[in-house]
Parts: C-alpha cells; structure tokens; sequence
C-alpha cells in the first residue's frame, strides 16, 4: 500500500497531469467526458465512443505529454478489460518502486575500515585502480588510492594486486551505494566494488595507447 506521503505525491502528479491535458489535446469526442484518476496510480483515463460509434480509451500517464495510448475496441467490454489490466500494472509498478525506495532509504553500509574496492576502466587500454576504506561514518566512508603489485606480466598485459596501507594518494569522500547483499562507491573512472583478494588484470604499461 502507498504511505500517506506517497499518495499526496500521487496527487500532485495526478493535478499536474489535469492542468496539462486541455481540451484542444483531446479528441473532440472525450472533451465532454470526466476522465477517471485510479486510486493508486498516476493515470488519467478518457473513456469514449470515437466518431466512427467505436468505444474508445485514452490514457495518460504521468507528466509525459503524450498519451500511454489511445486505442478503439470492438465492445466496451474489450475496452475495459483493457483499462483495468493498464490500472493493475501500474498500481503495481508504483507500489514495486515506493518499496525499492523504502529499501533504500533504510539501506546502511558495510563498509568497514580495510576495505579494499577495486575499479577497471578504460576503452584503448584497460586500467586497475585500488583504495583502501580507512574512514567510516553513518553515511559517507573515506577511501585512499593504493599503490599495485605486480603478480604476473605477461605479453600485453599484466596482473596486479593492490599494495595494502601503502597509498598512492590523499583520502577522498565517498558515498556508499547499495550494491546487492554488498555496496559499491563511484569513482571518477567507473565503480568501485569489493576486492576479491584475486588478481586484477590490466593492459600492460608498453602496450596501451
């Protein structure tokens, strides 16, 4: 069900949606018509019999300016289960998406202080990068870049593993992110995830572009 909160976020969007869909939008066949805003969802729903005596439905969803759709049908029938199958869907996919953001509202981190995140990046050449959480608060952990070991070399490329507490430069603020059963953090070149503890591969230093 939709908190108190969310309905009046309905709402809102439901007032939008009727400040948007003036008369010169519609068919002049559904100007006459009160259109229908399901409990629940963010839908407007014109119901009509087009010039041809064909029932007809327009639907609206959201703030988008053009219409979900706008069909005739054989029977009103046909046109209402067609509606009703288009008000359950999006009931669902409202009530789907306020729970993801309940989950992450009340999502914390796991991030603990010795960490390791890892990033591979890169287009011409692929390149490792390290950090090591050595800070971490309610909402915000501090990361430092690490300094690699090199495992294996090999033609074109090589294998890395991150040289533990020896940084390779100053700490940075980082949010973490709800990764799955984990978190991961946004860097400047990709996303960080949880060092595995294997090798990291990488293009070789005489082999990039």
């Amino acid at each position: 069900m939709l908190s108190a909160q969310d309905r009046k976020v309905v709402s809102r969007l439901l007032a939008s949606r009727r400040a948007q869909v003036l008369p010169h939008n519609l068919p002049a066949e559904a100007r006459e018509v009160t259109p229908e805003t399901p409990e629940g969802t963010d839908l407007v729903v014109y119901r009509f019999i087009n010039r041809r005596g064909k029932p007809s439905a327009l639907v609206y969803q959201g703030r988008a300016a053009k219409p979900l759709y706008w069909y005739y049908f054989n029977s009103e029938e046909q046109r209402e289960r067609r509606v009703q199958d288009t008000i359950k869907s999006r009931r669902e996919d409202l009530q789907r998406k306020q729970q993801e953001l309940q989950t992450r509202r009340e999502w914390k981190h796991s991030a603990k202080v010795g960490d390791v995140l890892y990033t591979v990046w890169g287009y011409d050449q692929t390149n490792a990068d390290f950090f090591q959480v050595v800070e971490v608060g309610d909402k915000v952990i501090k990361v430092r870049p690490l300094k690699q070991k090199l495992v294996e070399s090999h033609e074109g490329y090589d294998k890395v593993k991150p040289d533990i507490n020896h940084f390779a430069g100053p700490a940075v603020k980082k949010v973490p992110q709800m990764s799955g059963t984990g978190y991961r953090v946004r860097f400047d070149h990709g996303v960080g995830q949880l060092w595995s503890g294997n090798a990291v591969s990488q293009t070789s230093p005489n082999t990039g572009h």
